[in-house]
């Protein structure tokens, strides 16, 4: 197979790179630096756990970015434990940067199934997932997503999935939720945390949806 190859220094540019530019043909013999295409999941921050009484995501801490820049932000985590056994990982949103969170005024609703199907539902959290445990192979991976965290007029928004382990029997679960804060402005940080003991171990990565 015949391998062609391209100069690109004899190319027509007609403007100059910025940041994050990609550099695009625009023809057969032209090309140009433009933007990247849009709609696509930017990776922001991750976290380790360690022994960690929380994890906290608050915009413009240590990187992190959870304001009008994108549409929507997802949260992925991986082998969540806790140092308790039926410890409820929970998780609670600010919308004072981080210096408080709250632990009421929430519409969630959940469904779970494994070993029990039940309905709940939460005035306390923005995500829950209960009976968590803390031997080998009891652990969660969930995925959070926000929706506009950053209006200003309406109820903060989101949905989650969650599989895990439980502490009784190890058995497999799955929690489906979707969650209110029913109080009308911009959240722009939130937690996650144990509601006894700490998160032993676990890695949580942010990521950031494109406007367009």
């Amino acid at each position: 197979m015949a391998i062609s190859l391209v100069n690109n220094l004899s190319m027509n540019r007609s403007d100059a790179a910025v940041a994050d530019d990609v550099w695009t043909a625009t023809s057969a013999t032209a090309s140009d630096f433009q933007a990247a295409a849009g709609g696509a999941w930017t990776f922001i921050k991750a976290q380790t756990a360690s022994a960690s009484s929380s994890i906290d995501f608050v915009d413009g801490t240590s990187d992190v970015v959870f304001d009008n820049t994108y549409i929507a932000y997802q949260l992925k985590a991986f082998s969540v434990k806790g140092t308790t056994d039926k410890a409820i990982m929970t998780v609670l949103v600010s919308n004072d940067t981080g210096s408080s969170y709250e632990t009421s005024g929430y519409k969630t609703r959940f469904i779970r199934n494994g070993g029990t199907v039940g309905n709940g539902y939460t005035t306390a959290a923005f995500m829950y997932a209960d009976d968590t445990g803390t031997a080998t192979g009891e652990n969660m991976s969930y995925t959070l997503d926000f929706f506009n965290p950053a209006q200003t007029s309406d109820y903060a928004r989101g949905i989650w999935t969650v599989c895990y382990s439980d502490e009784s029997s190890a058995d497999s679960y799955i929690t489906l939720g979707g969650a209110i804060y029913a109080v009308a402005g911009a959240i722009d940080a939130f937690r996650i945390i144990m509601d006894t003991g700490t998160i032993a171990s676990g890695s949580f990565y942010l990521y950031g949806l494109a406007k367009s």
